[in-house]
C-alpha cells in the first residue's frame, strides 16, 4: 500500500509558502484586474472600429484609427494594492472633428463646369451623408466649417459624434461586463501559475501593475 501524505517538514514549508503568497496576493490581484481592464478597452475599441468611420483624407494630423478609438475608452482608475478595483469610463466623451469621418468635398456640374457643392462624410461605415451647407477650408487643415448666417463670416468648425453616440449601437456596457466576468478568473489563474513557477525558479516575475 502506498500512502501519500505530507510530512511535518513539508507542512511547515507549505505554511511558509502560503504566507509569502498571502503577502504578495494584493499585488498579483492588482495586476490581474488591470490586465482585464486593458483587455476590455481593447475589445470595445475593436467593436467601435467596426461601425465608426475614422479616416482623415486631408492630413495633418495623421490619424491612427485603432489608437484613437482605444484612447476614447477611458481608464478612470487603475487597481492598486490598497483598492483592488479598476474603473472604465463609458461617458459621452468629446466629439471628433467632422473631417475625421472620411470627409471630402463633392461637386455639382453647372453649365458644364464643376463647382463645390458641399461636403460628404460617413458617421458610420454604413451611411454616406451629404451636406450642402458645409465646406472645407484648406488653410485651416481642411477642417469642415459652416456659416452661422447668410454672410461669409462668421463661420464655425463642425464636429461629428462623440464616442458615446456609438455605445448603444455596439452594446458596449453589457459587452464590457461579459468580458470582465470571463477574463478576470483567467488572469487570476495565470498569476497563480506564474507565482508557482517563480517559486520553482523557472521564471522571474516583474513588478508590474498589469496595465
Amino acid at each position: 500500500m502506498l500512502k501519500v501524505t505530507i510530512d511535518k517538514q513539508s507542512m511547515r514549508d507549505l505554511y511558509v509558502a502560503a504566507n509569502d503568497f498571502e503577502k504578495a496576493l494584493p499585488r498579483h490581484l492588482r495586476a490581474a484586474i488591470n490586465k482585464t481592464s486593458k483587455t476590455i478597452r481593447v475589445q470595445i475599441a475593436k467593436r467601435l472600429g467596426k461601425v465608426v468611420t475614422l479616416k482623415n483624407n486631408f492630413p495633418p494630423p495623421d490619424l491612427k484609427k485603432a489608437e484613437t478609438l482605444k484612447k476614447a475608452i477611458k481608464a478612470k482608475s487603475m487597481a492598486s494594492t490598497e483598492k483592488l478595483e479598476a474603473r472604465i469610463g463609458f461617458t459621452e466623451g468629446y466629439p471628433f472633428p467632422l473631417k475625421y469621418f472620411d470627409a471630402r468635398p463633392f461637386t455639382r456640374t453647372i453649365k458644364g463646369q464643376k463647382r463645390n457643392a458641399g461636403v460628404k462624410y460617413k458617421v458610420t461605415k454604413f451611411f454616406l451623408r451629404k451636406a450642402r451647407d458645409l465646406f472645407m477650408v484648406s488653410k485651416r487643415n481642411n477642417h469642415v466649417y459652416q456659416r452661422e448666417g447668410n454672410q461669409p463670416y462668421p463661420i464655425r468648425r463642425v464636429k461629428g459624434p462623440a464616442p458615446g453616440y456609438y455605445y448603444d449601437m455596439i452594446q458596449a456596457l453589457p459587452t464590457a461586463k461579459r468580458i470582465a466576468e470571463e477574463r478576470l478568473p483567467i488572469e487570476i489563474k495565470r498569476r497563480v501559475r506564474a507565482i508557482l513557477l517563480e517559486k520553482k525558479g523557472i521564471i522571474k516575475l516583474k513588478a508590474s501593475r498589469g496595465a
